[in-house]
Formats: structure tokens, C-alpha cells, sequence
């Protein structure tokens, strides 16, 4: 056993050693598709782990804590979800000419619904936890990333669909959360 965890330790040294660590945050529009829904502002912030496969190519898995939701105009109230995010995102890498630095990404993200709440609108102050029993806690998606690295900033934008349905309501059109965001981040 100590020879197979040595070994390990030692294979995993020149993906540490070639690894990148991205603190980042953003701002973004979030909505549920397949609902009468209108966009809500979205926040998110965490951290990215890129290492690289080769000149271009790289994973890149995080951790992020999302707010997203939206504001159903029909019964006039707003939603709102708090999300730990786990992305993990292949990453393309154009590596010289014109637009170096420029990486284009793609993958799955699962994420977990931490709280959520129902703020209605109609004069009163109701607000209402969301405690999970027709909502899914689980969101599970595709995400699709544009960066720009300028030495150790990035700026991105990306978005991500969900796949699976937020709520359990009706069986032929499930709400899925979608989110348009835009951030920054630091490359250590």
C-alpha cells in the first residue's frame, strides 16, 4: 500500500507543479426556462482548478457558490436559489497569433441547492423558504465558456443550462435555470 500511494504522490507532482489556481467572480442574468419568467441578477464567486493536458488543451474542475433565480411576472414574485457549483470544463487553449490567450471551454457542472425562497411582490412581505420537496435540489448542466487571459486576468463570460428540471410541477415542460454571467478572475 505505501508503494502504491508513493507512487501516486509522485505522478501527481508534475500536474501540481504545472497547475493553476483561479480565484474568480462575476455578475450575470439568471431566468428559468419554460416558465413565465423574466431574467433576475445573478452573482457568483469561487475558485477554478486548471491543469494542463498539453500547449492547448486543459481541465480546469471548481468550486463555486452561485445566487441565481428569477421573477415570475404572472403570480409576481421572485425566486431565489443559493448553488454549490462543481464545473469541470475542458479548456482550449489558442496559443499564438492575433487572439493568444483567447480559450474557448466546454463541460458539465452539478450543483447543489443550499437555501431558496419565494419573495412575493404583491404588496405584502411574505417571503417563503423553499424547502425542497417539489423543487430539485440537484441542478445538473452544460456550461460553455469564452476567456481572454491577459498575463495573470482573466475575463470571462459564460453559460449554463440546466438539464435536469428544477421543480417536479408539470412532467412536459420542467423549469430548467439558465445563466448568462460575466467575471474576472486571478490566475496565482
Amino acid at each position: 500500500m505505501k508503494k502504491i500511494l508513493s507512487l501516486y504522490l509522485f505522478l501527481l507532482i508534475p500536474v501540481c507543479l504545472f497547475s493553476q489556481i483561479e480565484v474568480r467572480g462575476g455578475l450575470g442574468s439568471s431566468t428559468l426556462t419554460n416558465y413565465l419568467a423574466s431574467n433576475r441578477l445573478s452573482y457568483h464567486f469561487g475558485v477554478m482548478y486548471g491543469f494542463n493536458i498539453n500547449d492547448n488543451f486543459s481541465m480546469e474542475p471548481g468550486l463555486l457558490f452561485s445566487k441565481e433565480g428569477a421573477h415570475h411576472a404572472q403570480y409576481f414574485y421572485n425566486l431565489s436559489l443559493s448553488y454549490i457549483e462543481l464545473p469541470v470544463l475542458a479548456k482550449y487553449t489558442i496559443s499564438n497569433g492575433f487572439i493568444k490567450g483567447l480559450s474557448l471551454k466546454t463541460g458539465p457542472y452539478i450543483a447543489y441547492a443550499i437555501s431558496g425562497s419565494r419573495d412575493n411582490e404583491s404588496g405584502s412581505s411574505d417571503k417563503q423558504n423553499i424547502k425542497f420537496d417539489a423543487e430539485n435540489r440537484i441542478d445538473l448542466g452544460m456550461q460553455f465558456e469564452v476567456s481572454y487571459r491577459i498575463k495573470k486576468i482573466n475575463i470571462y463570460t459564460n453559460y449554463k443550462k440546466g438539464l435536469r428540471g428544477y421543480d417536479n410541477y408539470y412532467e412536459d415542460r420542467s423549469a430548467k435555470i439558465s445563466n448568462l454571467r460575466f467575471g474576472v478572475g486571478y490566475i496565482f
